[in-house]
């Protein structure tokens, strides 16, 4: 019971990483992002990108 529920979160943990990977990619690479990030987010931003990495 506990393997199976740590491998659950394996599988809802690192596809997370991977949706925010992809999700940064896209932003550095799309030159009108910074008219789809409000200010909040902007300021919230790195304080996530330090937490995943």
């Amino acid at each position: 019971m506990r393997l199976s529920s740590h491998i659950l979160l394996l599988e809802v943990h690192i596809p997370q990483k991977i949706f925010y990977f992809l999700l940064w990619r896209f932003l550095s690479f799309d030159p009108f992002a910074t008219s789809y990030i409000s200010p909040f987010l902007a300021l919230t931003w790195k304080k996530t990108l330090f937490f995943i990495t």
